[in-house]
């Protein structure tokens, strides 16, 4: 019954229907305030709990709720937790008895002691409403019993696996999977050690209905042939390849020789061939053969400790530039990490920066740094760096982590020579900044390039002066204040550098937590009074205060 109080509370303080029934507060809500409650909201709120709360709420209420239980209207999501006490058990076994033609969806999740129980579950056609089953650390043998009687159900749309590592090989889970009738997406995740999976080649009868299938486990391009021949209507295929047998793209190729009609295709490789990463392959590939394809997403996982063919030896150092992505919006995008690179290909989604559509997917790569060495390792960062160039044109900056020190930021900065924008979470001002500025200048990279910079977390005006004085041709620039800013000094001191070194700075946008519309009254007669601009305009936007001047 709390779950219910809390719903009531939080999603519909402003319900006309509660508010006649008077108050919500969570300690006082009654029975009888529930039980004068329209069908329609209890509808709303067992659509939010899992099926077996619901029914432990209200099972041993009044008339009412028997029939509310007990309506063909009603659905029941059921959820069987990991830690499932004695009496949760006696709830789910008798809902799954009496209330079997009410049930929508299952979401198991079997430690040992819970396996043997599902397995012993009579599955029939009296489960006539199951669309969905999600099965996780299923045992192999339990899987198989699932699988035997699963075809039985007349509407299961959707079928999920996590299994256990103790499956030998695939042939039996995949022919049973084969068999379900009307199934229409399909995940099995499964890891560890190789499986062999020797399907035969699909006749007509074998032919499944699934449309989206994804594969989590290990296989070679020859499986994955055998088995999507079993799937003429599949348009969505979603792959998680870790078969180091497979060294190239063109490996795909068996595909061609199906009907394919694939419109969203889905590729992870944790191997350790950079041909993954060749963009004129895959273009050939996707022209030449997928003639539906409308969605394409690439991961390509490269761990920092392994030996691996470099990606200099690729032939164009430029890719994923060309009319084939842009028209197309799938953009490169990378992420550094301490272990391991993640490249990716994936679609265009508007960023804060973008403010050309066509220059924005023309130049669109970017890499995320999710952590930054001290300057006695920075070598090595450096070198993921160098084999990420050898892929393609970095255009834009993220980093994630704090603490970023300029003597750092300098030398990636000097790397990415073609770097457009710089997004960081905060600056470190060490020692380091009361450098000279004859000094600074000789740290700068005579190649900076950088138009626009985003700081999510600025705590004192002089890191955001140490940034355009290191970045001078920056003409966006974006900054989230602390409250403790003084944000017409703040604004004062921008500008008057600005015009005092003659940059590039025409737009700023500054996020202030107090900002009003008093606060842009006295920003504008500050601006006004001191001369700073001729024309410009200023607006706010919630907490967001946009100038803007030509």
């Amino acid at each position: 019954m709390d779950k219910i109080k809390r719903k009531l509370s939080f999603d519909y303080s402003d319900n006309k229907e509660i508010k006649r029934l008077g108050s919500i507060d969570e300690r006082r809500i009654s029975i009888s305030f529930i039980e004068n409650l329209s069908n329609d909201i209890f509808y709303e709120i067992f659509d939010y709990l899992d099926g077996i709360d619901i029914y432990e709420a209200f099972s041993n209420l009044n008339y009412r709720f028997q029939q509310l239980l007990n309506g063909s209207s009603l659905l029941f999501k059921i959820k069987l937790k990991l830690q499932s006490n004695e009496s949760y058990m006696n709830i789910y076994k008798q809902l799954i008895l009496i209330n079997r033609h009410q049930i929508f969806s299952f979401h198991l999740d079997l430690p040992s002691h819970l396996n043997q129980f599902v397995s012993s579950f009579i599955i029939d056609s009296s489960l006539k409403r199951v669309e969905s089953l999600v099965l996780v650390q299923i045992k192999s043998n339990t899987l198989i019993s699932l699988l035997i009687n699963l075809a039985s159900l007349p509407r299961l749309f959707s079928l999920t696996i996590y299994a256990k590592n103790d499956f030998k090989n695939l042939n039996h889970v995949y022919q049973l999977i084969f068999t379900l009738p009307v199934l229409k997406y399909n995940r099995f995740n499964l890891y560890g050690c190789n499986r062999s999976i020797s399907l035969p080649m699909a006749i007509e009868r074998q032919l499944s209905s699934i449309e989206h299938l994804v594969m989590n486990h290990y296989f070679t391009f020859k499986e994955l042939y055998a088995i999507i021949s079993y799937t003429p209507q599949l348009c969505h295929l979603d792959l998680g390849h870790q078969k180091k047998s497979d060294p190239t793209i063109e490996a795909l190729l068996p595909i061609r020789k199906l009907d394919c009609k694939l419109k969203v295709l889905r590729f992870t490789s944790e191997t350790e061939y950079i041909d993954y990463l060749d963009a004129n392959r895959w273009e050939r590939l996707i022209l030449q053969n997928l003639p539906q394809l409308e969605d394409f997403y690439l991961k390509y996982y490269v761990q920092h400790d392994d030996v691996y063919e470099s990606s200099i030896y690729l032939e164009d150092c430029n890719q994923f530039t060309s009319s084939f992505w842009i028209e197309r919006k799938w953009i490169f995008e990378a992420e550094i990490g301490f272990y391991l690179t993640v490249y990716s290909i994936q679609l265009y989604k508007e960023r804060w920066y973008d403010i050309n559509f066509t220059t924005a997917l023309s130049n669109s790569a970017r890499v995320t740094l999710i952590y930054l060495p001290d300057i006695e390792r920075l070598e090595s960062l450096i070198i993921d760096i160098r084999d990420m160039l050898a892929v393609t044109q970095i255009y834009h900056l993220k980093i994630y982590c704090e603490d970023v020190f300029f003597i750092v930021l300098l030398e990636i900065i000097y790397r990415l020579s073609e770097l457009d924008s710089l997004q960081i979470p905060s600056l470190s001002l060490s020692s380091e900044i009361h450098l000279t500025m004859e000094q600074k200048k000789r740290l700068l990279p005579t190649n900076n390039k950088i138009r626009k910079i985003y700081l999510e977390e600025m705590t004192d005006i002089e890191e955001v002066i140490f940034l355009i004085t290191f970045c001078p041709y920056v003409n966006v620039l974006q900054v989230n204040c602390a409250d403790n800013i003084d944000i017409e000094l703040f604004v004062k001191d921008i500008l008057t550098i600005n015009n005092e070194r003659n940059y590039y700075l025409r737009s700023l946008c500054f996020h202030v937590s107090t900002a009003n519309e008093e606060m842009v009254k006295k920003l504008e007669e500050m601006i006004n009074y001191e001369k700073l601009l001729i024309h410009y305009t200023i607006k706010r936007v919630r907490g967001d205060i946009y100038l803007n001047w030509e």
